[in-house]
Protein backbone atom coordinates (compact mmCIF):
# COMPACT_ATOMS: atom_id res chain seq x y z
CA UNK A 1 0.00 0.00 0.00
CA UNK A 2 1.88 2.84 -1.24
CA UNK A 3 1.61 6.78 -0.29
CA UNK A 4 0.97 9.22 -2.65
CA UNK A 5 1.46 12.78 -2.55
CA UNK A 6 -1.68 14.82 -1.89
CA UNK A 7 -2.18 17.94 -3.40
CA UNK A 8 -1.16 20.04 -0.48
CA UNK A 9 1.91 22.01 -0.42
CA UNK A 10 3.71 25.01 1.23
CA UNK A 11 6.39 27.22 1.05
CA UNK A 12 7.53 28.19 4.24
CA UNK A 13 10.99 30.65 5.65
CA UNK A 14 13.55 29.43 8.11
CA UNK A 15 14.74 31.60 10.85
CA UNK A 16 15.53 35.16 9.71
CA UNK A 17 19.58 34.31 9.99
CA UNK A 18 19.60 31.29 7.87
CA UNK A 19 19.80 32.06 3.79
CA UNK A 20 18.47 28.44 3.34
CA UNK A 21 14.71 28.18 2.72
CA UNK A 22 12.73 24.89 2.72
CA UNK A 23 10.12 23.99 0.19
CA UNK A 24 7.63 21.47 1.64
CA UNK A 25 5.27 19.01 0.66
CA UNK A 26 3.85 16.31 2.52
CA UNK A 27 1.46 13.21 1.52
CA UNK A 28 -0.61 11.09 3.16
CA UNK A 29 -1.98 8.46 3.39
CA UNK A 30 -5.36 7.28 4.98
CA UNK A 31 -5.38 3.38 6.03
CA UNK A 32 -2.48 3.20 3.71
CA UNK A 33 -4.05 4.47 0.88
CA UNK A 34 -3.74 7.77 -1.23
CA UNK A 35 -5.32 10.51 0.78
CA UNK A 36 -7.08 12.98 -1.81
CA UNK A 37 -7.59 16.46 0.01
CA UNK A 38 -10.27 17.57 -2.74
CA UNK A 39 -11.90 14.36 -3.09
CA UNK A 40 -12.21 12.17 0.21
CA UNK A 41 -15.01 9.83 1.42
CA UNK A 42 -14.94 8.46 4.88
CA UNK A 43 -15.06 4.83 4.65
CA UNK A 44 -14.93 4.20 7.77
CA UNK A 45 -15.22 4.90 11.70
CA UNK A 46 -11.98 4.57 12.72
CA UNK A 47 -9.47 5.83 10.38
CA UNK A 48 -5.74 5.84 10.62
CA UNK A 49 -3.54 8.86 8.85
CA UNK A 50 0.45 9.33 8.26
CA UNK A 51 1.65 12.19 6.72
CA UNK A 52 4.93 12.74 5.80
CA UNK A 53 6.83 15.45 5.67
CA UNK A 54 9.78 16.50 2.88
CA UNK A 55 12.03 19.29 1.99
CA UNK A 56 11.77 19.14 -1.90
CA UNK A 57 14.23 22.40 -2.70
CA UNK A 58 15.00 22.30 -6.61
CA UNK A 59 18.95 20.70 -7.12
CA UNK A 60 18.79 18.37 -3.93
CA UNK A 61 17.45 15.37 -3.20
CA UNK A 62 14.29 14.89 -1.22
CA UNK A 63 15.11 15.20 2.39
CA UNK A 64 12.57 13.55 5.07
CA UNK A 65 11.63 16.65 7.35
CA UNK A 66 9.60 14.41 9.86
CA UNK A 67 6.51 12.43 10.49
CA UNK A 68 2.74 13.12 11.57
CA UNK A 69 0.64 10.25 12.41
CA UNK A 70 -3.39 10.09 13.45
CA UNK A 71 -6.22 7.98 14.33
CA UNK A 72 -9.75 9.27 13.86
CA UNK A 73 -12.80 8.13 15.51
CA UNK A 74 -15.64 9.52 13.64
CA UNK A 75 -18.02 8.79 16.89
CA UNK A 76 -21.31 10.51 14.82
CA UNK A 77 -21.17 7.54 12.60
CA UNK A 78 -20.97 5.08 14.49
CA UNK A 79 -23.51 5.98 17.08
CA UNK A 80 -25.72 6.13 13.63
CA UNK A 81 -24.33 2.65 12.91
CA UNK A 82 -25.34 1.33 16.53
CA UNK A 83 -21.63 0.51 17.41
CA UNK A 84 -20.95 0.89 21.15
CA UNK A 85 -18.38 3.56 21.63
CA UNK A 86 -15.98 1.01 23.72
CA UNK A 87 -15.87 -0.55 20.34
CA UNK A 88 -14.80 1.73 18.14
CA UNK A 89 -11.89 2.77 19.88
CA UNK A 90 -11.21 -1.16 20.55
CA UNK A 91 -9.89 -0.70 16.77
CA UNK A 92 -6.48 -0.08 17.65
CA UNK A 93 -4.41 -0.28 20.83
CA UNK A 94 -3.22 3.10 20.70
CA UNK A 95 -6.65 4.38 20.70
CA UNK A 96 -8.36 1.91 24.00
CA UNK A 97 -6.51 3.96 26.38
CA UNK A 98 -7.88 7.21 25.41
CA UNK A 99 -11.52 5.89 25.78
CA UNK A 100 -11.31 6.21 29.62
CA UNK A 101 -9.59 9.45 29.50
CA UNK A 102 -12.63 10.81 27.40
CA UNK A 103 -15.69 9.27 28.44
CA UNK A 104 -17.79 8.35 31.70
CA UNK A 105 -20.18 5.91 31.67
CA UNK A 106 -23.99 6.77 32.83
CA UNK A 107 -26.69 4.79 35.43
CA UNK A 108 -28.80 4.11 32.62
CA UNK A 109 -25.45 2.25 31.14
CA UNK A 110 -24.96 4.99 28.35
CA UNK A 111 -22.09 6.57 27.66
CA UNK A 112 -21.13 10.61 27.41
CA UNK A 113 -18.13 13.04 27.05
CA UNK A 114 -16.74 14.37 30.27
CA UNK A 115 -18.10 17.74 31.49
CA UNK A 116 -14.51 18.86 31.04
CA UNK A 117 -14.69 18.26 27.49
CA UNK A 118 -18.43 20.21 27.11
CA UNK A 119 -18.50 22.63 29.43
CA UNK A 120 -16.57 25.71 27.49
CA UNK A 121 -17.03 23.98 23.72
CA UNK A 122 -18.97 22.99 21.42
CA UNK A 123 -18.06 19.31 21.91
CA UNK A 124 -20.73 16.48 22.48
CA UNK A 125 -20.77 13.03 22.83
CA UNK A 126 -21.35 12.13 19.20
CA UNK A 127 -18.50 14.31 17.73
CA UNK A 128 -15.74 12.77 15.99
CA UNK A 129 -12.04 12.77 18.15
CA UNK A 130 -9.07 13.43 16.13
CA UNK A 131 -6.13 11.23 18.30
CA UNK A 132 -2.58 12.74 17.46
CA UNK A 133 -0.08 9.86 17.89
CA UNK A 134 3.01 11.19 17.21
CA UNK A 135 4.56 14.33 15.99
CA UNK A 136 8.39 13.96 15.33
CA UNK A 137 10.40 16.28 13.22
CA UNK A 138 14.40 15.33 12.53
CA UNK A 139 17.25 16.68 14.73
CA UNK A 140 18.80 18.95 12.05
CA UNK A 141 15.38 20.61 11.16
CA UNK A 142 14.51 21.56 15.05
CA UNK A 143 14.34 25.21 15.75
CA UNK A 144 12.41 26.44 12.74
CA UNK A 145 9.21 26.20 13.30
CA UNK A 146 8.66 23.18 11.56
CA UNK A 147 6.47 21.25 14.19
CA UNK A 148 4.10 24.29 14.74
CA UNK A 149 3.49 24.21 11.04
CA UNK A 150 2.97 20.28 10.93
CA UNK A 151 0.41 20.38 13.91
CA UNK A 152 -0.92 23.13 12.09
CA UNK A 153 -1.90 21.64 8.44
CA UNK A 154 -2.90 18.12 10.18
CA UNK A 155 -5.68 20.28 12.36
CA UNK A 156 -6.78 22.17 9.05
CA UNK A 157 -6.73 18.81 7.38
CA UNK A 158 -8.45 16.09 9.64
CA UNK A 159 -9.19 18.12 12.77
CA UNK A 160 -12.42 19.82 12.04
CA UNK A 161 -15.05 19.80 14.50
CA UNK A 162 -13.43 17.35 16.71
CA UNK A 163 -12.17 17.25 20.37
CA UNK A 164 -8.54 16.54 19.69
CA UNK A 165 -6.60 14.39 22.02
CA UNK A 166 -3.08 13.48 22.49
CA UNK A 167 -0.42 12.13 24.81
CA UNK A 168 2.29 14.48 25.43
CA UNK A 169 5.27 12.20 26.10
CA UNK A 170 8.78 11.96 24.96
CA UNK A 171 9.64 10.01 22.31
CA UNK A 172 10.97 6.11 22.44
CA UNK A 173 14.43 7.14 21.83
CA UNK A 174 14.30 9.64 24.21
CA UNK A 175 13.63 7.70 27.25
CA UNK A 176 17.41 6.51 28.07
CA UNK A 177 18.09 10.51 28.83
CA UNK A 178 18.48 11.66 32.39
CA UNK A 179 15.70 12.16 34.83
CA UNK A 180 16.45 16.15 34.66
CA UNK A 181 16.67 16.03 30.27
CA UNK A 182 13.81 14.12 30.63
CA UNK A 183 11.56 16.54 32.85
CA UNK A 184 13.09 19.64 30.44
CA UNK A 185 11.59 17.56 27.23
CA UNK A 186 8.34 17.26 28.98
CA UNK A 187 8.04 21.16 29.92
CA UNK A 188 8.77 21.67 26.48
CA UNK A 189 6.36 19.52 24.98
CA UNK A 190 3.60 21.17 26.98
CA UNK A 191 4.37 24.35 26.36
CA UNK A 192 4.21 23.59 22.45
CA UNK A 193 1.15 22.13 22.91
CA UNK A 194 -0.26 24.71 25.62
CA UNK A 195 0.43 27.48 22.56
CA UNK A 196 -1.97 25.51 20.31
CA UNK A 197 -4.71 26.08 22.82
CA UNK A 198 -4.41 21.83 24.37
CA UNK A 199 -5.45 21.68 27.96
CA UNK A 200 -4.32 19.22 30.22
CA UNK A 201 -6.44 16.42 31.78
CA UNK A 202 -5.75 17.10 35.15
CA UNK A 203 -2.09 15.90 36.15
CA UNK A 204 -2.20 13.41 33.65
CA UNK A 205 0.08 13.27 30.23
CA UNK A 206 -3.07 13.59 28.12
CA UNK A 207 -3.89 16.69 26.60
CA UNK A 208 -7.14 18.02 24.80
CA UNK A 209 -8.57 20.89 22.31
CA UNK A 210 -11.86 21.28 20.90
CA UNK A 211 -10.78 22.45 16.75
CA UNK A 212 -14.30 23.53 15.92
CA UNK A 213 -12.30 24.91 12.59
Amino acid sequence: MGTATAPISRRRKAEPTDENELLMTFSYSVDGEKYDRCNSQITGTCESYCGEFDDIAVGQEPAKIGTITMRHIRMGMALTAGLHSYDVFDCHSSTLQFYSVAYRHEGDGSFALKPRYTDDTTAWTGCDILIIETLKVHEQFHGRGIGSFMLTEALSVFGKSSLVMLEAVPLPFDTNRPKDQLALLRRRLYRFYRRFGFQRVGRSSYWWKYNEE
